[in-house]
């Protein structure tokens, strides 16, 4: 299903690739034809398939991963990448030097901020991912429309990234600021689409619904990155919501009449968190 909609360049590309771990088999059996010739899901071989053009540089830690990758390339015909390889030295974690947990967290955040002090919330329901574009603290010299234009321009891109980075997929709504002009709205769709394009996952359909929201959907591949990092709250399901004080303090009176009614109750302890403890000393207070 993969090879739907491929070129035949890329295909006989795939080809040669499969060709030659074949070949690999083949070699380490005749040198011991007992035990694991090949692991497809190493996690270093799945990284040497995502090296191409647009890979500027690998940055490896480790001098034994170093060299088995400088291997992996050589075996799976991708010599040229090899000089993209650079080795870290420092001291400090290599993640912590170049931010990525930081990135990391960034990606995980419902609300992400751009430079210019505007806004994108993304947030996920079963039916689709919706992405909403606010102007925040970007009030700049501009005209409210020019405003509106570049916070728009400049959110396409921290859009298009933040849905590799999330491994975001299934269909996706994008809502842009309303922008009046027709030349605006069609430059936005432009660069937006520009930065979407060198995505690896498949993207269809990216255009202007009849409500002026941008709708498109991104083939899945793989489980999202929050899915890594985040469980579902136990206590909201994952809705971003609980009860309110009043509710949990008029559900409790509730059960408390219904348990007072059936049964001969002299004495009632209850537990509870200070806050809600407070509001209902109030509302007994009141009443």
């Amino acid at each position: 299903t993969n090879s739907e909609g491929k070129s035949e360049e890329s295909l006989l590309e795939e080809y040669r690739k499969l060709e030659d771990i074949d070949n690999q088999i083949n070699k380490g059996f005749e040198k011991v034809n007992i035990g694991l010739l090949y692991d497809v899901n190493s996690i270093l071989k799945k990284g040497v398939t995502l090296f191409d053009d647009t890979i500027e540089e690998f940055i490896i830690d480790d001098e034994h991963i170093f060299e088995e990758i400088k291997i992996l390339l050589e075996e799976t015909g991708k010599k040229d990448f090899i000089k993209k390889l650079r080795k870290y030295f420092k001291d400090e974690d290599i993640f912590e030097y170049y931010n990525i947990n930081s990135q990391i967290e960034r990606a995980l955040d419902r609300k992400v901020y751009l430079d210019s002090g505007a806004y994108i919330i993304i947030e996920k329901t079963e039916a689709l991912i919706s992405i909403d574009v606010n102007t925040g603290q970007n009030i700049g010299n501009k005209t409210s429309q020019e405003l509106i234009f570049q916070t728009n321009l400049e959110a396409t891109k921290e859009i298009a990234r933040q849905i590799k980075l999330r491994n975001l997929a299934g269909i996706i709504i994008v809502d842009f600021i309303d922008m009046k002009k027709f030349s605006d709205r069609k430059r936005v769709l432009e660069e937006f689409k520009k930065y979407l394009s060198v995505d690896r996952a498949e993207i269809n359909s990216v255009e202007y619904t009849n409500l002026g929201l941008i709708q498109f959907t991104r083939k899945r591949q793989g489980k999202e990155l929050a899915f890594y990092y985040k469980e579902k709250c136990q206590y909201c399901e994952g809705t971003g919501y609980f009860l309110s004080k009043d509710r949990i303090i008029l559900n409790l009176l509730e059960d408390l009449n219904s348990q007072i009614k059936s049964q001969d109750i002299k004495k009632i302890v209850i537990r509870a968190k200070k806050d809600i403890i407070k509001e209902l000393n109030k509302y007994i207070d009141n009443n």
